[in-house]
């Protein structure tokens, strides 16, 4: 017997985002309004997706999670790390894959930005200068923006995705 699909996604929200996720944010009930938010997410669009529109509806979903954000959360560089998270442990479930078509567009997932990510990707990268890491709430679509740019360059040279380095920058630890 199959489990519920909308058991597994609301298991993924629930365990995508703890007080570890949004360390330094000191505002009460942030990890529940993400939390909530994600179990609202439709992952429908990103198996369905082009290039293009996989792009948007991350945006799109971005600016909804972030809205959903505790008063004094709502960064969008928060948002896009728990959203990523969400992600991210979406399509490395097999049943939420399957059941949307998740992996069609793997390329496209990004790597959650957080302080441990961005020393991955400034540490193997050669390029100069760098955007100094602020911390996640200061990440912006331009500074991720960059920062998903190098790491599809490093997760090229390993032939992976850039989706799978925090698995190669944290395995290596």
């Amino acid at each position: 017997m199959l489990p519920d699909i909308d058991d597994i996604h609301r298991y993924i929200a629930y365990g995508s985002v703890g007080a570890s996720t949004v360390r330094g944010l000191r505002t009460k009930g942030v990890v529940a309004s993400a939390r909530e938010a994600l179990r609202n997410i439709d992952l429908k669009p990103y198996g369905n997706a082009t290039t293009e529109s996989f792009r948007k509806t991350l945006d799109a979903d971005t600016e909804t999670v972030r809205s959903a954000l505790t008063d004094g959360a709502q960064y969008w560089g928060v948002a896009r790390k728990v959203l990523n998270i969400f992600l991210r442990g979406s399509l490395y479930n097999t049943y939420l894959t399957a059941h949307f078509g998740l992996a069609r567009l793997e390329a496209c997932y990004e790597i959650p930005l957080d302080s441990l990510s961005a020393t991955g990707i400034r540490d193997h990268t050669l390029e100069r200068p760098l955007p100094r890491w602020m911390g996640v709430k200061y990440v912006t679509p331009e500074i991720n923006d960059h920062f998903q740019r190098l790491a599809t360059a490093i997760a090229s040279e390993r032939k992976t995705l850039r989706v799978h380095l925090d698995a190669q920058f944290y395995g290596g630890r």
